[in-house]
């Protein structure tokens, strides 16, 4: 039998202690005394292990861990040989800032990364929530103000755009290695008198050039089929059409009758250059720019609204751990 029971010393100290009855002359109660001696052995072993390795997450991220500590916290951490190799990385680009950051320790940042900074689940669940408010506010505020400008200019914008006078496609192949165009010219509504065209080759999905060349109708319809294409002569890449194609602009178009189109004529300045820009080229792009000019100077893209509030959900959960990843990881 064991007794359980407190004696109050001289100190006034309450202290608990265990009798254990003639321990030797009963077998049962010599198991019972040396498993519960053994296990609380494990017990405190258990319990100073843990200590150490908390003890060493409470370090600032300035200090280096001991190798034995290391492993054992790698045991209940994966990841921890990266973490740790990370954070040592940050700490040398931070040297300069070490007051401002030394009162970060290993186990905040460890848990600020895993719960958040890197946690994909916690990024998809900001995201959507942003996305959520940005497309009930567009909707709200920003489509009926860009319908109502589309509207507005787009039988005037249409009617103006050289366009519809004029129709170039590029014809692009390689020969000998060398990439090589001609153009196929068509006149959709009206003989055009004359016309001013701009083209190059642009890395795929451009939406400009610095190094457009700028030919007349006339020179244009020189360069009409494979027996007269212009080749790159100075590009030897049998692959260049995989990763370019050309950009034509039709700048103006004058047709028999002396009837003149142009984006850029007098008549056309009346209409905001972003709705100019969508028409010739509707995108979401060219609409984000009609929202910034037209609606909101200071609107931001889906993307980037959506991105916005992922930081900003990112900086609430630890503002310090937060600009410490974000400036030198």
């Amino acid at each position: 039998m064991i007794v359980f029971f407190y004696h109050i010393g001289t100190a006034k100290r309450a202290q608990l202690r265990i009798f254990v009855p003639n321990q030797y002359s009963n077998p049962m109660l010599k198991f019972c005394y040396n498993f519960f001696k053994w296990a609380g052995v494990c017990v405190g072993m258990s319990f100073l292990l843990s200590a150490c390795g908390s003890k060493a997450m409470e370090q600032t991220i300035f200090s280096r861990i001991d190798t034995k500590e290391m492993e054992k916290l790698a045991k209940s951490k994966s990841d921890f040989y990266v973490f740790y190799e990370d954070v040592q990385n940050i700490t040398r680009r931070a040297v300069d800032y070490q007051a401002a950051y030394s009162s970060i320790t290993y186990k905040e940042l460890y848990e600020y990364e895993t719960k958040y900074y890197l946690n994909t689940s916690f990024r998809a669940r900001e995201e959507s929530k942003a996305g959520a408010a940005f497309d009930a506010e567009y909707d709200r505020d920003v489509r009926p103000a860009l319908e109502l400008q589309k509207r507005k200019w787009g039988d005037f914008v249409k009617n103006h755009d050289p366009n519809q006078y004029l129709s170039v496609e590029a014809v692009t192949s390689i020969w000998e290695s060398h990439p090589e165009f001609y153009f196929i010219v068509r006149e959709p509504k009206a003989p055009v008198k004359t016309a001013s065209i701009s083209y190059d080759a642009v890395v795929k999905g451009a939406k400009t050039s610095s190094e457009f060349e700028t030919v007349s109708l006339s020179e244009l319809r020189a360069i009409n089929n494979s027996d007269n294409a212009a080749i790159y002569d100075g590009i030897s890449d049998p692959l260049y059409w995989d990763t370019h194609e050309m950009l034509i602009v039709i700048n103006r178009v004058e047709l028999m009758d002396g009837s003149v189109y142009s984006l850029n004529d007098a008549e056309m300045r009346q209409v905001p250059a972003s709705v100019r820009a969508y028409f010739m080229n509707p995108s979401q792009e060219t609409e984000d720019e009609m929202a910034r000019e037209l609606v909101n100077p200071y609107f931001k893209s889906r993307a980037e609204y959506v991105e916005m509030n992922y930081q900003e959900a990112l900086r609430r959960a630890n503002p310090l751990c937060y600009e410490l990843l974000k400036n030198y990881r």
